[in-house]
């Protein structure tokens, strides 16, 4: 797996978990 993959997949996660885990302490843009 090349690291653009990695950082790629890392994005995605903290978007999700900030999208849809409800925790205002993490991930982009906020709550």
């Amino acid at each position: 797996m090349s690291a653009a993959s990695l950082v790629l997949i890392l994005l995605a996660v903290a978007i999700f978990v900030d999208s849809y885990g409800g925790a205002e302490d993490v991930g982009i843009g906020g709550t």
